[in-house]
Protein backbone atom coordinates (compact mmCIF):
# COMPACT_ATOMS: atom_id res chain seq x y z
CA UNK A 1 0.00 0.00 0.00
CA UNK A 2 2.63 2.75 1.77
CA UNK A 3 6.20 2.55 -0.31
CA UNK A 4 9.22 4.29 1.13
CA UNK A 5 9.09 5.67 -3.16
CA UNK A 6 8.33 9.57 -2.49
CA UNK A 7 8.75 10.92 -6.24
CA UNK A 8 4.54 10.49 -6.29
CA UNK A 9 4.85 13.14 -3.77
CA UNK A 10 4.85 16.19 -5.40
CA UNK A 11 3.30 18.83 -3.16
CA UNK A 12 1.99 21.17 -5.67
CA UNK A 13 0.26 17.77 -7.34
CA UNK A 14 -1.07 16.61 -4.05
CA UNK A 15 -3.00 19.70 -3.32
CA UNK A 16 -4.33 19.59 -6.65
CA UNK A 17 -5.37 15.65 -6.54
CA UNK A 18 -6.78 16.40 -2.65
CA UNK A 19 -9.57 19.08 -4.29
CA UNK A 20 -10.75 16.97 -6.99
CA UNK A 21 -10.68 13.43 -5.41
CA UNK A 22 -13.92 10.83 -6.74
CA UNK A 23 -15.21 8.00 -4.64
CA UNK A 24 -16.70 4.99 -5.53
CA UNK A 25 -19.05 3.11 -2.99
CA UNK A 26 -16.88 0.48 -2.40
CA UNK A 27 -14.35 3.68 -0.76
CA UNK A 28 -13.05 3.01 2.84
CA UNK A 29 -14.37 5.87 5.03
CA UNK A 30 -11.87 7.13 8.03
CA UNK A 31 -12.08 9.97 10.01
CA UNK A 32 -9.23 11.32 11.35
CA UNK A 33 -8.50 14.13 13.84
CA UNK A 34 -5.39 16.28 13.78
CA UNK A 35 -4.61 18.35 16.49
CA UNK A 36 -1.72 20.53 17.49
CA UNK A 37 0.50 23.36 17.75
CA UNK A 38 0.93 24.08 13.51
CA UNK A 39 -1.16 25.20 11.03
CA UNK A 40 -3.05 21.89 10.31
CA UNK A 41 -4.40 23.06 6.52
CA UNK A 42 -2.09 21.72 4.45
CA UNK A 43 -0.89 18.61 6.16
CA UNK A 44 -4.69 17.49 6.06
CA UNK A 45 -4.94 17.87 2.44
CA UNK A 46 -1.50 15.88 1.92
CA UNK A 47 -3.30 12.89 4.31
CA UNK A 48 -6.02 13.21 2.26
CA UNK A 49 -4.77 13.27 -1.04
CA UNK A 50 -2.28 10.41 -0.44
CA UNK A 51 -4.87 8.24 1.21
CA UNK A 52 -7.08 9.01 -1.79
CA UNK A 53 -4.76 7.16 -4.15
CA UNK A 54 -5.73 4.16 -1.93
CA UNK A 55 -9.48 4.19 -2.26
CA UNK A 56 -9.51 5.88 1.37
CA UNK A 57 -12.12 8.53 1.64
CA UNK A 58 -10.08 10.51 5.16
CA UNK A 59 -12.48 12.85 6.38
CA UNK A 60 -10.88 15.42 8.41
CA UNK A 61 -11.58 17.19 11.67
CA UNK A 62 -8.82 20.13 11.91
CA UNK A 63 -8.44 21.74 15.42
CA UNK A 64 -8.01 25.32 16.77
CA UNK A 65 -4.36 25.82 16.57
CA UNK A 66 -2.79 24.84 20.04
CA UNK A 67 -6.29 23.80 21.27
CA UNK A 68 -5.37 20.04 21.45
CA UNK A 69 -5.06 19.71 25.41
CA UNK A 70 -9.35 22.12 25.50
CA UNK A 71 -10.49 19.66 23.00
CA UNK A 72 -9.12 16.48 24.96
CA UNK A 73 -10.50 17.17 28.14
CA UNK A 74 -13.85 18.10 27.06
CA UNK A 75 -16.44 15.57 26.02
CA UNK A 76 -18.38 17.75 24.65
CA UNK A 77 -15.69 18.66 22.13
CA UNK A 78 -16.10 19.25 18.53
CA UNK A 79 -13.62 16.66 18.26
CA UNK A 80 -15.59 13.93 19.69
CA UNK A 81 -18.75 15.30 17.75
CA UNK A 82 -16.85 14.76 14.67
CA UNK A 83 -16.17 10.81 15.68
CA UNK A 84 -12.31 10.20 15.32
CA UNK A 85 -11.30 6.96 13.68
CA UNK A 86 -8.11 8.22 14.46
CA UNK A 87 -6.42 11.24 16.55
CA UNK A 88 -3.09 12.89 14.90
CA UNK A 89 -0.75 15.03 17.67
CA UNK A 90 1.76 17.70 16.25
CA UNK A 91 4.39 19.14 18.36
CA UNK A 92 6.20 21.62 17.19
CA UNK A 93 9.37 23.15 17.36
CA UNK A 94 7.90 26.48 17.97
CA UNK A 95 5.83 25.67 20.07
CA UNK A 96 8.37 24.26 22.87
CA UNK A 97 10.71 26.57 21.81
CA UNK A 98 8.24 29.56 22.83
CA UNK A 99 7.35 27.30 25.96
CA UNK A 100 10.76 26.57 26.50
CA UNK A 101 12.57 30.14 26.32
CA UNK A 102 9.15 31.82 28.94
CA UNK A 103 9.73 28.96 31.39
CA UNK A 104 10.59 29.80 34.59
CA UNK A 105 12.04 26.21 35.76
CA UNK A 106 14.26 24.94 32.74
CA UNK A 107 15.15 21.90 35.15
CA UNK A 108 11.41 20.57 35.21
CA UNK A 109 10.96 21.70 31.55
CA UNK A 110 10.92 17.89 30.35
CA UNK A 111 8.84 16.44 32.57
CA UNK A 112 6.79 19.53 32.82
CA UNK A 113 5.99 18.91 28.69
CA UNK A 114 5.91 15.04 29.23
CA UNK A 115 3.42 15.48 32.30
CA UNK A 116 1.39 17.36 29.16
CA UNK A 117 1.56 14.87 26.90
CA UNK A 118 0.87 12.27 28.79
CA UNK A 119 -2.45 13.83 30.11
CA UNK A 120 -3.58 14.84 26.37
CA UNK A 121 -3.38 10.92 26.16
CA UNK A 122 -4.92 10.05 28.76
CA UNK A 123 -7.91 12.45 28.39
CA UNK A 124 -8.12 10.46 24.93
CA UNK A 125 -8.24 7.59 26.00
CA UNK A 126 -10.95 8.49 28.68
CA UNK A 127 -13.51 9.83 26.33
CA UNK A 128 -12.88 7.92 23.28
CA UNK A 129 -11.23 4.20 22.36
CA UNK A 130 -9.08 5.25 19.02
CA UNK A 131 -5.71 5.76 17.89
CA UNK A 132 -3.35 7.97 18.74
CA UNK A 133 -0.93 9.15 16.97
CA UNK A 134 2.25 11.51 18.38
CA UNK A 135 4.53 13.66 16.69
CA UNK A 136 7.79 13.68 17.77
CA UNK A 137 9.45 17.45 17.69
CA UNK A 138 12.27 18.82 14.81
CA UNK A 139 15.22 19.33 16.62
CA UNK A 140 15.99 23.07 16.54
CA UNK A 141 18.48 24.47 14.34
CA UNK A 142 19.77 26.83 16.91
CA UNK A 143 22.58 25.42 19.08
CA UNK A 144 23.80 28.18 21.54
CA UNK A 145 26.96 26.14 21.91
CA UNK A 146 27.37 24.44 18.86
CA UNK A 147 28.44 20.81 19.21
CA UNK A 148 28.82 21.60 23.37
CA UNK A 149 25.17 22.24 23.75
CA UNK A 150 24.47 18.03 24.57
CA UNK A 151 27.12 18.81 27.14
CA UNK A 152 25.45 22.24 28.94
CA UNK A 153 22.46 21.22 31.13
CA UNK A 154 19.14 23.21 30.48
CA UNK A 155 19.84 24.12 26.17
CA UNK A 156 16.52 23.67 24.00
CA UNK A 157 18.17 21.61 21.78
CA UNK A 158 18.93 18.84 24.75
CA UNK A 159 15.59 19.37 26.25
CA UNK A 160 13.89 18.59 22.84
CA UNK A 161 16.03 15.54 22.88
CA UNK A 162 14.96 14.43 26.36
CA UNK A 163 10.89 14.89 25.24
CA UNK A 164 11.61 12.84 22.08
CA UNK A 165 13.27 10.13 23.73
CA UNK A 166 10.36 10.04 26.88
CA UNK A 167 7.59 10.70 24.16
CA UNK A 168 8.46 7.30 22.55
CA UNK A 169 9.18 5.47 25.63
CA UNK A 170 5.65 6.44 27.52
CA UNK A 171 4.33 5.76 24.25
CA UNK A 172 5.36 1.64 24.17
CA UNK A 173 3.40 1.52 27.68
CA UNK A 174 0.16 3.12 26.22
CA UNK A 175 -1.92 0.09 23.97
CA UNK A 176 -3.18 2.91 21.44
CA UNK A 177 -0.84 4.96 20.86
CA UNK A 178 1.89 5.07 18.17
CA UNK A 179 4.64 7.62 17.38
CA UNK A 180 5.05 9.57 13.53
CA UNK A 181 8.85 10.33 13.99
CA UNK A 182 9.50 13.70 12.78
CA UNK A 183 12.55 14.59 13.64
CA UNK A 184 13.16 11.03 11.74
CA UNK A 185 11.77 12.44 8.37
CA UNK A 186 13.41 15.92 9.08
CA UNK A 187 16.93 14.23 9.40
Amino acid sequence: MLTHDTKHLNYQELLRAAKTVPFGPDSKKLNIALLGDISLQHVGAMIRAILARHSIDARLYEGEYGAEALEARNPASDLYAFGPDVIVLFSSTQGIRERYYTSEAKESFVRDTISRVKAIWNALQTHSNVLIIQSTVVLPFERLFGHYDSHVPHTLSRAVCEVNRQIIEHAREQKNVRILDIEYIAS
